[in-house]
């Protein structure tokens, strides 16, 4: 097949002098990119490079004439920017990867994901929006310690150790600058104190688990907290933990929250699921990755291949016929 590779490298991230120092944690190095072009050609595809969404307009022949159009462009600006390729692809009636736009959309909007995950009754730790000042106020005082992170954005961008907040004070602090700096509503949650795993879902109609890990934080006093400068500096603050005993009660839980969560939100192909549990091990959905990151080394869902005993090129051949077959 001939398949369209659309991508945004974060070397082309124009930064702004008031952006917050993760504003490009989204887009991909070089580096992934050549690896997910060498597996694609290795499994007998012809790869056309069309870059980021922006060249659609220039390369628009050879973006209308592929087979598939492989997409990780992450887009650029809004909530819906994840949607940006799905919904080119739709236009132009070009069969293409990972869910589609509406689920791209929800996804990113960790509020309105949560409140559809609530409404399903999946469990999810009690949440707030927080968009004013004002909005601060309606916080109860026996609701800390709680976890505050931006709305809108993925990769842990906004999260740092100042995330968990244990009073108001430094509640009011960490959401304030939030808001400033990302300039978006901020989603508050009560604060789980336990494990946090992230499982890898596949599958088209029938999504299964492909194995799930549990992620966990080097120096204890981070409070076992996933942030953006664990994520950039994962050899040294990070472990990451097989978890493979599907006759555990934790694991058969784990599996259940996933899977509801990856079909309610009718996601395609792959996705991977946060899942955070608290003191007594209880857990809750935390968010949902419909677009996950395909580095081979330490993105979560090849890691996580990769201790299933699969290859990389395993990996990506089984998206690529997943997608196919939905138009088949």
């Amino acid at each position: 097949m001939k398949i369209g590779l659309v991508y945004n490298l974060r070397k082309t991230y124009l930064k702004k002098i008031d952006d917050p120092i993760d504003a490009d944690a989204e887009w991909d190095s070089e580096k992934t990119i050549y690896h997910l072009t060498h597996a694609i050609e290795s499994l007998g595809h012809t790869v056309i490079d069309i870059g980021s969404p922006e060249n659609v307009i220039h390369k628009f022949n050879e973006f209308t004439n592929v087979d598939l159009v492989f997409n990780i462009a992450e887009g650029r600006k809004g909530r819906c920017r994840e949607s940006q390729v799905p919904a080119m692809c739709e236009l132009f009636n070009i069969p293409y990867t990972f869910s589609d736009p509406l689920t791209m959309a929800i996804a990113l909007d960790k509020i309105l994901c949560k409140q559809i995950i609530q409404k399903a009754g999946i469990p999810t730790a009690p949440f707030w929006k927080i968009s004013t000042a004002h909005d601060m106020t309606l916080i109860p005082e026996n609701a800390f310690p709680l976890f505050v992170k931006p709305a809108l954005e993925g990769t842990a961008k906004g999260i740092t150790s100042d995330s968990m907040v244990r009073d108001r004070l430094a509640f009011e602090k960490q959401v304030t600058y939030l808001i400033t700096t990302y300039k978006e509503p901020v989603l508050v949650e009560q604060f789980l104190s336990g494990k946090e795993f992230t499982i890898a879902v596949i599958g088209n109609p029938n999504p299964y688990i492909l194995g799930m890990m549990e992620i966990i934080i080097n120096d204890p006093s981070q409070n076992n907290i996933y942030t953006f400068d664990a994520k950039e500096n994962w050899k040294s603050k990070v472990t990451y933990t097989f978890f493979n005993d599907r006759e555990n009660v934790l694991w058969k839980q784990l599996s259940r929250i996933a899977l509801e969560a990856y079909t309610v939100l009718e996601c395609r192909d792959v996705a991977r699921v946060d899942v955070r549990c608290d003191e007594r091990q209880n857990p809750y959905f935390m968010e949902i990755n419909p677009l996950p990151g395909l580095t081979p080394e330490h993105s979560d869902f090849p890691m996580i291949a990769g201790m299933v005993g699969r290859s990389y090129e395993s990996l990506i051949n089984e998206i690529i016929e997943q997608a196919w077959q939905r138009y088949h």
